[in-house]
């Protein structure tokens, strides 16, 4: 029997559809999927080609979501919007929009039927697949921009969609590789560990005085120093929303 795709989204928030884009799209062979880096929704490194796509979700599509991928080109191979909506008339005209500029179009639904071609039953489980409609064109970008950005804690910190302060700003990427370096080297100090990462300040001896003064001040849950300049870190208790890194 032919299933029509409904004309509402099945999510009530980005948020919720967030949680659900992630698996789909690590099964379609992106193998980190960073959530809310750099003002961006979602950004996959994809396994087959290592290319950087930047993804914007949106339940409906709109011009207002093809203008912030298409903002994002710069920085990424590839660019695409993440929809929850059917395929009327004006989603095509959209569509047609996405494809003349290069922006790629991937639909989440809900799926009526097993890997084994057998239909879902409607009092089961809700199970969600994820369609290409139009494949992003791939250029060459100055992806170091956003690969600068991307840590294992950046990878888990939130969910795409998420509305608060949870993106991975500049400071709060220094803020993850500063604890990294410190959970693998205790007993570090201060002008040890900036030496030793990447970070956003102009030179280390501006790291080393503004990461002090923060951490004293608890900016960073978690992360302690001192009167020796000796950082430890042990992890926060709480909510997720009470461990992260506040600037």
């Amino acid at each position: 029997m032919r299933r029509f795709r409904s004309t509402r989204p099945c999510f009530a928030t980005e948020a919720e559809m967030g949680e659900v884009v992630l698996p789909l799209l690590h099964e379609n062979g992106f193998t980190h999927l960073y959530p809310e880096l750099q003002k961006t929704d979602l950004v996959g490194v994809r396994d087959i080609d290592d290319m950087v796509i930047a993804f914007e979700l949106k339940l409906k599509m709109n011009t207002k979501v093809i203008c912030q991928a298409e903002s994002h080109m710069r920085y990424a191979n590839g660019v695409a919007v993440i929809i929850n909506q059917c395929n009327t008339g004006e989603q095509h005209w959209l569509r047609q929009i996405c494809r003349e500029h290069g922006v790629g179009v991937y639909l989440v639904e809900r799926s009526y039927t097993n890997p084994d071609g057998s239909d879902i039953r409607f009092d089961g489980p809700v199970a969600w697949q994820i369609t290409e409609w139009e494949a992003p064109v791939t250029r060459l970008a100055n992806t170091q921009w956003y690969r600068k950005h991307m840590s294992v804690r950046a990878e888990t910190h939130t969910t795409p969609g998420h509305k608060g302060p949870t993106s991975v700003t500049p400071f709060r990427a220094t803020a993850y590789r500063l604890i990294d370096y410190v959970v693998a080297h205790p007993g570090c100090k201060v002008k040890e560990a900036v030496a030793a990462i990447p970070h956003h300040y102009a030179s280390p001896y501006t790291a080393a005085y503004r990461l002090k003064a923060i951490t004293m001040s608890g900016g960073i849950p978690g992360l302690s120093v001192d009167y020796d300049n000796i950082l430890s870190y042990e992890e926060p208790k709480g909510t997720h929303e009470a461990v992260q890194v506040v600037p």
